[in-house]
């Protein structure tokens, strides 16, 4: 599990430490790049000081089209490095089941073709290389391609997928990776539900955190609406209970308590076998 971060939400949302300890996150660049003050600190002294985080810190580039098409692989790498994250994706791309089949091969090459123009930069930080796909064909075409580039460590972007219950495509990322020993990380998957039944290395999405101001409350097994104080175990909810903090920065704490424990349990599952 890594909590993924959109520094566009309200900070009281997203930014769970010290209070909860957690060794990873992923931030999305291009929200990033909208809090331009929290970017140029970053540029200036590094990603971790911005956030006052001294944990790993992946930059993950996925978001709305024209941004990705307006971001250029060499200003990506320069920021990046200058921020000093750990590892850091590839581009995502706009790749949609429902488009023709040609057009969604012609967007897998561009996006393919920035991954190499990155590898070729030799960044410092640990690349993971992003598939996208719609098939298949088209997934493993990624997942060889990215292989070709020396890349082990996979990202499969697939909320509209999921949504959309596809989940034929989500399973043959998963199984073509795993056939051939990668690290397989599911961006946008949210869902309780979706996390015990896929079994990928890693699971991300930031509806844990914009969710709460809208009132869902993560357990290990579901997402509930609700419009009350989470009922839960947790010490810390109940203290900021009794502080009568605002409720959607109780249940975006509670939830990420949810995901720890989720993460747990998922990792024991597969120390279990």
């Amino acid at each position: 599990m890594i909590p993924l971060i959109n520094v566009t939400d309200r900070q009281a949302l997203w930014q769970f430490w010290p209070d909860i300890s957690f060794g990873i996150i992923a931030v999305n660049y291009l929200a990033l790049k909208k809090r331009t003050k929290l970017y140029r600190a970053a540029i200036a002294s590094g990603i971790k000081r911005a956030l006052n985080y001294d944990g790993i810190c992946i930059s993950v580039l996925v978001g709305d089209n024209w941004l990705l098409d307006n971001t250029p692989v060499s200003e990506y790498f320069e920021d990046v490095s200058r921020m000093r994250f750990d590892a850091g994706t590839t581009h995502d791309d706009y790749v949609y089941w429902k488009d023709p089949p040609e057009y969604r091969y012609h967007r897998i090459h561009k996006m393919l073709d920035r991954a190499y123009e990155l590898v070729q930069l030799k960044p410092d930080f640990d690349l993971i290389g992003i598939v996208k796909g719609a098939s298949e064909a088209e997934i493993r075409l990624c997942i060889d391609r990215l292989r070709d580039m020396n890349i082990r460590l996979m990202a499969f972007p697939c909320s509209e997928l999921a949504f959309e219950e596809r989940h034929q495509d989500i399973q043959e990322f998963l199984r073509y990776g795993r056939k051939l020993k990668l690290w397989r990380w599911l961006i946008g998957i949210g869902s309780p539900q979706l996390m015990w039944k896929f079994d990928a290395d890693c699971y991300s999405s930031p509806k844990w955190c914009y969710s709460a101001a809208l009132g869902y409350e993560f357990s290990r097994l579901r997402v509930k609406h609700s419009e009350h104080y989470p009922h839960c175990n947790h010490r810390l909810c109940t203290s900021l209970a009794q502080s009568r903090s605002r409720r959607d920065v109780i249940r975006a704490r509670h939830n990420m308590l949810s995901l720890v424990e989720i993460d747990k349990d998922l990792r024991s599952r597969e120390e279990t076998g």
